[in-house]
Protein backbone atom coordinates (compact mmCIF):
# COMPACT_ATOMS: atom_id res chain seq x y z
CA UNK A 1 0.00 0.00 0.00
CA UNK A 2 3.07 2.52 0.76
CA UNK A 3 4.25 2.10 -2.57
CA UNK A 4 0.83 2.41 -4.46
CA UNK A 5 0.73 6.11 -2.07
CA UNK A 6 4.54 6.84 -3.33
CA UNK A 7 3.37 6.00 -6.82
CA UNK A 8 0.76 8.72 -6.75
CA UNK A 9 2.58 10.98 -4.95
CA UNK A 10 5.31 11.18 -7.67
CA UNK A 11 2.74 11.13 -10.71
CA UNK A 12 0.80 13.86 -8.77
CA UNK A 13 4.74 15.94 -8.68
CA UNK A 14 5.24 15.60 -12.48
CA UNK A 15 1.36 16.26 -13.33
CA UNK A 16 1.97 19.95 -11.32
CA UNK A 17 5.81 20.53 -12.88
CA UNK A 18 4.36 19.93 -16.48
CA UNK A 19 0.80 22.09 -15.63
CA UNK A 20 3.54 24.53 -14.62
CA UNK A 21 5.40 24.63 -17.39
CA UNK A 22 2.56 24.59 -19.92
CA UNK A 23 1.22 27.78 -18.26
CA UNK A 24 4.55 29.98 -18.20
CA UNK A 25 4.65 29.64 -22.68
CA UNK A 26 7.08 31.46 -23.95
CA UNK A 27 5.95 34.42 -25.23
CA UNK A 28 9.03 37.09 -25.76
CA UNK A 29 7.41 39.64 -27.83
CA UNK A 30 8.58 42.61 -25.39
CA UNK A 31 12.24 43.07 -24.20
CA UNK A 32 11.79 42.32 -20.37
CA UNK A 33 10.71 38.83 -21.30
CA UNK A 34 14.37 37.49 -19.85
CA UNK A 35 16.68 38.41 -22.91
CA UNK A 36 14.79 39.13 -25.50
CA UNK A 37 16.89 39.92 -28.95
CA UNK A 38 16.08 42.73 -31.20
CA UNK A 39 15.10 40.21 -34.39
CA UNK A 40 11.76 40.13 -35.36
CA UNK A 41 9.11 42.32 -36.45
CA UNK A 42 9.95 46.26 -35.81
CA UNK A 43 12.17 48.61 -36.44
CA UNK A 44 15.65 49.86 -36.72
CA UNK A 45 17.60 53.28 -36.93
CA UNK A 46 20.61 52.75 -39.19
CA UNK A 47 23.64 55.03 -38.87
CA UNK A 48 26.56 54.52 -42.04
CA UNK A 49 29.67 56.83 -42.79
CA UNK A 50 30.93 56.14 -39.43
CA UNK A 51 34.88 56.55 -38.69
CA UNK A 52 36.56 52.99 -38.99
CA UNK A 53 37.82 54.15 -35.31
CA UNK A 54 33.95 52.75 -34.53
CA UNK A 55 34.37 49.79 -35.90
CA UNK A 56 34.23 47.14 -32.93
CA UNK A 57 32.39 49.39 -30.89
CA UNK A 58 28.81 49.62 -29.93
CA UNK A 59 26.04 51.75 -30.29
CA UNK A 60 22.66 52.54 -29.24
CA UNK A 61 20.19 55.59 -28.67
CA UNK A 62 18.79 56.79 -25.14
CA UNK A 63 15.02 57.75 -24.79
CA UNK A 64 13.17 60.11 -27.18
CA UNK A 65 9.52 60.79 -26.01
CA UNK A 66 7.02 60.23 -27.87
CA UNK A 67 3.29 60.36 -27.84
CA UNK A 68 3.09 56.69 -26.94
CA UNK A 69 6.15 56.21 -24.83
CA UNK A 70 9.66 56.29 -24.50
CA UNK A 71 11.58 55.17 -27.82
CA UNK A 72 15.25 53.91 -27.66
CA UNK A 73 17.57 52.00 -29.69
CA UNK A 74 19.14 48.71 -28.17
CA UNK A 75 19.90 45.13 -29.38
CA UNK A 76 18.37 43.43 -26.12
CA UNK A 77 17.42 43.86 -22.47
CA UNK A 78 16.71 41.87 -19.48
CA UNK A 79 14.38 41.55 -17.02
CA UNK A 80 16.57 43.45 -14.70
CA UNK A 81 16.75 46.50 -17.34
CA UNK A 82 19.99 45.31 -17.97
CA UNK A 83 21.17 46.51 -22.53
CA UNK A 84 23.02 44.99 -24.64
CA UNK A 85 23.79 46.90 -28.13
CA UNK A 86 24.32 46.58 -31.72
CA UNK A 87 28.43 46.03 -32.71
CA UNK A 88 29.46 48.67 -35.29
CA UNK A 89 30.88 46.97 -38.49
CA UNK A 90 32.25 48.62 -41.80
CA UNK A 91 31.43 52.05 -40.61
CA UNK A 92 27.49 51.47 -40.24
CA UNK A 93 25.04 50.20 -37.44
CA UNK A 94 21.51 49.24 -37.53
CA UNK A 95 20.23 49.72 -34.25
CA UNK A 96 16.66 48.14 -33.05
CA UNK A 97 13.95 50.31 -32.12
CA UNK A 98 11.95 50.08 -28.80
CA UNK A 99 8.97 51.99 -27.29
CA UNK A 100 8.28 52.01 -23.34
CA UNK A 101 4.68 52.72 -22.48
CA UNK A 102 6.66 52.93 -19.26
CA UNK A 103 9.90 54.37 -18.82
CA UNK A 104 10.95 52.38 -15.82
CA UNK A 105 9.62 48.65 -16.41
CA UNK A 106 11.52 47.04 -19.31
CA UNK A 107 8.58 44.16 -19.41
CA UNK A 108 6.57 47.41 -21.26
CA UNK A 109 8.81 47.27 -24.19
CA UNK A 110 7.47 46.23 -27.31
CA UNK A 111 9.54 46.80 -30.83
CA UNK A 112 8.68 50.24 -31.95
CA UNK A 113 6.98 50.94 -35.35
CA UNK A 114 5.57 53.79 -35.65
CA UNK A 115 5.72 56.74 -38.10
CA UNK A 116 7.27 59.70 -35.80
CA UNK A 117 9.78 62.28 -35.64
CA UNK A 118 12.10 62.20 -32.72
CA UNK A 119 13.73 65.11 -31.24
CA UNK A 120 14.52 65.23 -27.19
CA UNK A 121 15.68 68.01 -25.43
CA UNK A 122 19.17 67.55 -27.49
CA UNK A 123 17.93 66.06 -30.37
CA UNK A 124 18.48 62.80 -31.28
CA UNK A 125 21.33 61.22 -29.46
CA UNK A 126 23.86 58.14 -30.87
CA UNK A 127 25.97 56.71 -28.01
CA UNK A 128 28.91 55.13 -28.85
CA UNK A 129 30.43 52.59 -26.10
CA UNK A 130 33.31 49.97 -25.94
CA UNK A 131 31.74 47.63 -24.44
CA UNK A 132 28.11 45.95 -25.59
CA UNK A 133 26.07 46.36 -22.40
CA UNK A 134 27.03 50.51 -22.48
CA UNK A 135 28.69 50.99 -19.13
CA UNK A 136 31.58 52.98 -21.25
CA UNK A 137 30.33 55.90 -23.11
CA UNK A 138 33.17 57.00 -25.33
CA UNK A 139 31.02 59.48 -28.05
CA UNK A 140 27.79 60.63 -29.34
CA UNK A 141 26.41 61.99 -32.10
CA UNK A 142 23.55 64.75 -32.17
CA UNK A 143 20.84 64.90 -34.79
CA UNK A 144 18.01 68.00 -34.87
CA UNK A 145 15.84 65.37 -35.38
CA UNK A 146 15.13 61.99 -37.39
CA UNK A 147 11.46 60.42 -39.06
CA UNK A 148 11.13 57.12 -38.93
CA UNK A 149 8.61 55.32 -41.34
CA UNK A 150 6.92 52.04 -40.52
CA UNK A 151 9.60 52.10 -37.47
CA UNK A 152 12.62 52.62 -39.68
CA UNK A 153 14.71 55.29 -40.11
CA UNK A 154 18.40 56.16 -41.50
CA UNK A 155 20.98 59.05 -41.39
CA UNK A 156 24.67 59.19 -42.09
CA UNK A 157 26.99 60.14 -39.84
CA UNK A 158 28.10 63.41 -41.65
CA UNK A 159 24.46 64.64 -40.76
CA UNK A 160 24.78 65.04 -37.17
CA UNK A 161 25.15 68.39 -36.09
CA UNK A 162 27.75 67.78 -33.14
CA UNK A 163 30.27 64.38 -32.65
Amino acid sequence: MKNVFKFLGIITFIAVIAFSMAACGDDDSSAGGGGSSGAGSGGTFTLTGIPSEYNGMYAGTPGNFLSEGVLQGFQSISKAGDYTYPRISNGSVSIPMWIFSNSTDPSSAKRYTGNDTATGYAGFIVDFFSDSNGDKTIGSSFFDSVTFSNGNAARSWNDAFWR
